[in-house]
């Protein structure tokens, strides 16, 4: 068993806390509801969608890392389901999935904190 207070275990840590954060400031980008009006619809629409295209591969590498988190992977599933389902229709409002996914993160590094 390997013990989480090794340097191994503090170096995994920190990777998780990195993939976390990235994740977090991809979804930043997306504007907070009510504030979309610096932009034409498509220009707004854009920013949606490239955070999200940004924040993927981060939420990909953390359900690597927690295969048993159905949250996590649900959050992730939900998150390619929308950049599909954008590309398709050429419209979705992505700031409640991104609050919750972001929710979601927080928590996630703040119960990964408190076991090493």
């Amino acid at each position: 068993m390997k013990n989480e207070y090794t340097n191994e275990g503090v170096h995994q840590l920190q990777n998780i806390n990195e993939l976390i954060q990235s994740a977090i400031q991809a979804l930043n980008k997306i504007p907070a509801e009510g504030t979309q009006n610096y932009g034409t619809k498509q220009e707004i629409d854009d920013v949606e969608k490239n955070a999200l295209t940004e924040a993927l591969p981060y939420l990909k590498q953390l359900t690597i890392a927690f295969p048993t988190d159905m949250n996590l992977a649900n959050l992730f599933g939900r998150t390619e389901q929308y950049i599909k389902e954008f590309s398709i229709q050429g419209y979705a409002n992505f700031t409640a999935h991104s609050n919750e996914t972001i929710r979601y993160l927080l928590q996630l590094k703040n119960d990964r904190h408190n076991q090493v």
